[in-house]
């Protein structure tokens, strides 16, 4: 199993993306293949990173 190499993994459709104490600022996509009890399996990973925004706690 791997990532499509026609397109980039991950696509974000919006930019600036912000949740209600945090911004994502990174995200990255690989594949891994892992040893488990039935065998050898593909792992497709996505990893998101998250900056907390301190402002909300500040201000109550």
């Amino acid at each position: 199993m791997e990532w499509t190499e026609t397109a980039p993994p991950i696509t974000i459709l919006k930019e600036n993306i912000t949740l209600p104490d945090y911004v994502l600022v990174d995200y990255t996509a690989s594949s891994v293949r892992r040893l488990y009890p039935p065998g050898m399996w593909n792992e497709l990973v996505a990893t998101f990173t998250f900056q907390r925004l301190y402002g909300f706690y500040i201000l109550q």
